[in-house]
């Protein structure tokens, strides 16, 4: 990760890579996952059954900080709790009404609160700038945002995380409140997508460089065709569609998203200081997580689009086309959020392959992170 975004190195890709590469696969194995864990029926679960997920991680993710390195040359480190109370309070704010406004109607207090949010979230950066003047530990350090190239990362990596969660969720819903298949079928139709994601982001270091510098722009473009290929398919077959005709476009959006995981995170921390890159990745997460729930709110949108309110339940033939044409809107919504996530990256790239004295090149707060920059 300490190479050049532009010259793609393979040694771009180390366990820090790896690590995001885990989260990419951890998103499209959920689904398989939680499918399981419904079928087991146990009394008085139902699908509640699936946060049950989070124990085993919880436990696993204890039991690794020990394994945490010790801060270097015995720094001390304070969590900010204001930041932490702030930013909980923002996301909150956005998340739950985008989550439940089309459901409940978009009641008043939805309103309220997505508006109550850039509020918050004001409040929030001008405590993290006093904090940052005041030499204190902020808990995100907006000076990265100076940085061209890394802002250029974060609207990429927004654009792309605001189609992922609304692909998985609305399959879910077209195959079993369409079509009448048990979560575990609906589950198992996405094993084809995770388990390509896996195969790509193990052999993203060899991709990558063959790709050049517009891998990220060419893997989300090739993830917007397979949507076209996935709604080409589900159009076409209409009402006798089955989960395995959808296996071929799935395996090649898994191929893309695991070689994007794994490098976009890469390229847009190569650009950090290493004191700063723990903020970064929290940083990144954070933007990560509201995309997806902004792209849930638009996908829902567009899925509902031309559907009855409620869904005709009486004939299964409506059901079928019902859930059918509002789940190839989500796949042409899908493919113009990967087309722009591609545009994005494409100018990202751009700008990457310039020469240095044609943009301003960060300052950074680590002489030897610096160095290490330099030497590449």
């Amino acid at each position: 990760m300490r190479a050049s975004a532009g010259r793609c190195r393979p040694c771009c890709w180390d366990g820090r890579a790896g690590g995001w590469a885990a989260i990419g696969i951890a998103t499209v194995t959920a689904p398989v996952l939680g499918g399981l864990l419904i079928h087991l029926q146990v009394p008085h679960m139902d699908w509640r059954l699936v946060f049950a997920i989070n124990l085993p991680v919880g436990a696993a993710a204890l039991w690794g900080l020990r394994l945490l390195p010790a801060s270097r040359r015995g720094e001390r480190t304070t969590l900010d709790l204001t930041g932490i109370g702030l930013a909980v309070a923002a996301l909150a704010l956005l998340v739950y009404p985008l989550a439940m406004g089309h459901s409940a109607n978009w009641p008043w207090w939805t309103i309220a609160m997505i508006c109550a949010a850039p509020v918050v979230m004001a409040v929030l950066v001008s405590h993290q700038l006093s904090r940052e003047r005041a030499g204190g530990q902020p808990l995100l350090r907006l000076g990265l945002l100076r940085d061209p190239g890394f802002r250029a990362g974060l609207v990429v990596v927004t654009a792309f995380f605001a189609g992922v969660p609304p692909f998985f969720f609305f399959l879910s819903v077209y195959l079993q409140s369409g079509f009448g298949h048990s979560a575990l079928v609906a589950g198992l139709a996405q094993l084809p997508f995770a388990a390509a994601t896996g195969a790509g982001a193990r052999w993203s270091a060899r991709i990558t460089p063959r790709l050049g510098r517009a891998v990220t722009a060419k893997v989300t473009g090739l993830l917007a065709a397979s949507m076209l290929a996935l709604a080409v398919t589900v159009a076409a077959r209409g009402a006798d569609v089955r989960p395995w005709d959808l296996a071929v476009p799935m395996v090649l959006g898994g191929l893309c998203f695991g070689v994007f995981t794994t490098t976009a995170f890469a390229l847009i921390l190569s650009r950090v200081p290493r004191d700063a890159t723990g903020s970064a990745s929290g940083l990144l997460t954070t933007v990560q997580q509201a995309a997806g729930s902004l792209g849930l709110t638009l996908g829902g949108t567009v899925f509902y689009l031309t559907m009855p309110a409620p869904p005709s339940t009486a004939r299964p033939d409506s059901l079928r086309a019902d859930h059918t044409t509002g789940f190839v809107q989500l796949l042409l919504y899908e493919a113009v959020v990967f087309s722009l996530a591609c545009a994005g990256a494409l100018l990202w790239a751009r700008r990457e392959s310039l020469p240095p004295a044609a943009h301003p090149t960060p300052k950074f707060a680590d002489r030897e992170d610096q160095e290490d920059r330099e030497s590449v």
